[in-house]
């Protein structure tokens, strides 16, 4: 650890007669030293940290000293090179200039022997105000000056006249009291040091302050700090001279490096938590000697051990942090109750097979991730401090033949299709054409129905979403409506990463986008991974027709009042899923009830379209397309080739959507 000094400077200004021990007399004329005028001084500002005034009130005093000086018969140097000089310092150090060596280089630079510093206290309703010519050459003070008065402007304007008389020699500057002045340096902590002065044994007070007259002589001074050792010295006044004492303080404290095995443990120092520090970390500013130090982490017993540290060194602490445990048993079983048999993994490490029992840490989270022969299944658990935990994970099984639907999800084969409708369907709108042939060069599995509000709620509780308030008083049966596009591919995100499955869509600047939370439009980008994505996602538009049509080439598969919820026969309200007759496929709802978004960007015409199934994404716009129709619409918009489209951060009614997943 490096060495952590604070450098004081004591200045006793003091008036001394002959062995009287009180008292104050005038010196005699002879005795006083004025400087030479014709030698240059860089006149400095005044040091205004230890008297709060206002920026204006310091301006005007520091330039009416420096006129003062000038008016006197002193040589100064130019003032506002001296403050350019020192704002070119502070630009470049965060130090500054308020050192004597800086401050020296600056009069070298300027031509000047000597320097003029000054500094103004206040001491309860008076400000003392301490000016010292300093000669650069001999690195020695020449001369100190002082005055006492009010606070005011005038008062201080008045004791700057007083200091430059005494420099003229015209006043004597050592009939006042004795004073002491140190530094005061905020440490690393930025709290201000208070250095307590001792003379021969007695207090004399905190810095700054003023003290009582001393006779000439020599005085044990001790200087006096709870955070550093303590610094004795002699303080050696000759006569009728000022005294000058330089003390080194050094801090009474080591530090302690703090590491465990695990690391991330919160840190507590003689029973007290050690705010805002977890291992590894340094604790600072610590007493010499002995203390303990404790570790303590979630899921791990609490442990501690004892350190010795000394002054200016740094100790060191490792520990092995042991887990607690619980015990845990998993098996697992498809959604129809039959058992399967699967690889077992705990936070993404196998451990085995699946039926499986062992001990994990405790109070921590772990995901258990279980794939068996026909599917895969993941989810998070907790296991309580020696208990035992039996968890059942349930196994998706997505059917295997087309037509055939497992689980919610139809198997949709890849194939051919005519997409669009031809000029002579009635009802048809220019959008929807030219007709052309599109291939679905893989399958997919299509949700069976939209998805419903009683799911919308379960993916929802497991993200930072709220419900839309459009939902109404369905039920948790009926489709999720009123649902923006943003929304829809934030709850199939949310979907894939709760069963453990990739991620379709990333995500920027959408400001924690989840489902029922909307974005800004302007700030929030989307891309989609593709068709090829393995996790949850919304069908492409051409996807989307070729299921609805399962193999028919007509508008519709059936009679509209047979399959679907429209504006003839749904009293105008949005009704529970799968009330209807399917598709041959097994999709129902494809038509009428809720529209459902689409991964595409919208287009009013197929020119240029695609042809191998996937989402049309570009040129750049702001509409998405929307499929199926829904229960206000017409007979008319309840057709395999029908499109419409809106914006996407827009929650209309009576839109909503259902997911695809590719095949593995």
């Amino acid at each position: 650890m490096r060495k952590l000094t604070l450098k004081l400077c004591l200045w006793f200004v003091v008036c001394l007669v002959g062995a009287l021990p009180t008292g104050c007399t005038t010196a005699e004329p002879e005795q006083t030293v004025a400087v030479i005028p014709e030698q240059t001084i860089a006149v400095f500002n005044i040091d205004w940290s230890d008297a709060p005034l206002d920026v204006v009130t310091r301006v005007k005093l520091d330039s009416y000293m420096y006129g003062r000086f000038a008016s006197a018969g002193f040589k100064i140097a130019p003032y506002y090179t001296v403050g350019g000089r020192v704002d070119d310092r502070r630009r470049l150090s965060q130090d500054g200039c308020d050192d004597l060596p800086c401050r020296s280089a600056i009069g070298k630079e300027l031509a000047a022997q000597k320097l003029l510093l000054s500094r103004l206290i206040q001491i309860g309703g008076s400000c003392w105000l301490l000016s010292q010519i300093y000669d650069i050459k001999t690195e020695t003070m020449e001369k100190v000056a002082e005055a006492t008065g009010s606070c005011t402007e005038e008062g201080i304007a008045a004791s700057i006249d007083r200091v430059i008389a005494a420099f003229k020699g015209e006043v004597d500057s050592t009939s006042v009291a004795s004073r002491v002045e140190t530094k005061q340096v905020p440490d690393r902590g930025s709290r201000v040091i208070n250095v307590s002065i001792w003379l021969d044994g007695e207090l004399a007070g905190e810095t700054p302050i003023a003290i009582p007259e001393n006779s000439s002589g020599i005085y044990q001074l001790v200087l006096k700090s709870p955070d550093f050792v303590s610094t004795e010295g002699e303080l050696v006044i000759p006569d009728a001279q000022h005294a000058l004492f330089q003390g080194e303080l050094v801090g009474n404290w080591g530090q302690i490096h703090v590491t465990s095995d695990p690391p991330g443990a919160a840190v507590r120092l003689d029973d007290r938590t050690v705010k805002n520090k977890t291992t590894p970390c340094v604790l600072e500013r610590v007493k010499p000697g002995l203390h303990t130090v404790g570790f303590e982490l979630d899921g791990y017993t609490l442990r501690d051990d004892e350190v010795i540290v000394e002054q200016g060194e740094t100790a060191s602490v490792s520990i092995k942090l042991y887990p607690e445990h619980g015990h845990l048993a998993i098996t697992s079983s498809y959604t129809d109750g039959v058992k399967c048999e699967g690889d077992l993994r705990i936070d993404g490490k196998l451990v085995g097979k699946t039926p499986w029992a062992g001990f994990v840490t405790a109070v921590v989270p772990h995901i258990i991730e279980v794939q068996c022969p026909d599917g895969k299944a993941r989810r998070e658990v907790f296991v309580r401090v020696n208990w035992s935990e039996e968890e059942e994970v349930v196994v998706k099984v997505m059917p295997k033949s087309v037509g055939s639907c497992l689980d919610g999800w139809c198997l949709i084969p890849a194939g051919r299709f005519k997409m669009g409708s031809p000029l002579s369907e009635e009802g048809r709108e220019e959008d929807e054409g030219p007709v052309h042939s599109v291939r679905i060069k893989r399958p997919f599995y299509m949700k069976q129905v939209q998805v419903t509000q009683g799911e919308w709620v379960a993916v929802k509780d497991g993200s930072d979403g709220s419900i839309p308030d459009d939902f109404g008083p369905c039920g948790e049966n009926c489709p999720a409506d009123s649902v923006s596009w943003f929304e829809a591919v934030a709850y199939a995100n949310v979907l894939s990463e709760k069963e453990g499955y990739e991620t379709c869509y990333t995500m920027s600047g959408c400001r924690d986008l989840a489902p029922g939370v909307l974005p800004d439009l302007l700030d929030c980008v989307i891309t989609f991974k593709g068709v090829g994505c393995k996790g949850y996602r919304l069908p492409t538009e051409a996807e989307w027709e070729y299921a609805a049509r399962a193999g028919d080439t007509g508008p519709i598969y059936g009679e509209p009042e047979e399959i679907a919820w429209y504006s003839d026969n749904s009293s105008l309200e949005i009704h529970p899923v799968a009330q209807k007759a399917p598709n041959a496929w097994g999709l129902y709802d494809m038509f009428g009830n809720v529209g459902e978004w689409v991964q595409d960007k919208y287009h009013d015409s197929y020119h240029r379209a695609p042809t191998d199934g996937s989402a049309w994404e570009s040129p750049e716009g702001i509409f998405r397309g929307t499929r199926g129709g829904s229960w206000y619409c017409s007979a008319n918009d309840v057709r395999a080739a029908d499109r419409k489209h809106a914006e996407p951060d827009h929650q209309f009614e009576g839109i909503g959507f259902r997911l695809v997943r590719s095949v593995r």
